[in-house]
């Protein structure tokens, strides 16, 4: 199974979002404060989500429109 993640940190709101990338189905989100938890307790470390982090991870890595 390939996952596809969506991360917005920047956002005053910021999210993260994982993707079936085959059906686009939703797996899994996490929002303000939780993203936040997961950053601030290293569940989460920002380097996790650099492309070559997920590519080895297994997951689809897409960089955002500019």
């Amino acid at each position: 199974m390939k996952y596809l993640v969506d991360a917005w940190l920047e956002r005053f709101d910021p999210i993260i979002r994982l993707f079936d990338a085959v059906t686009g189905k939703t797996l899994a989100e996490w929002r303000g404060a939780d993203v936040q938890r997961l950053i601030s307790d290293g569940t989460l470390e920002i380097a996790d989500l650099d492309e070559s982090a997920c590519r080895l991870a297994g997951l689809e890595w897409q960089a955002s429109p500019v």
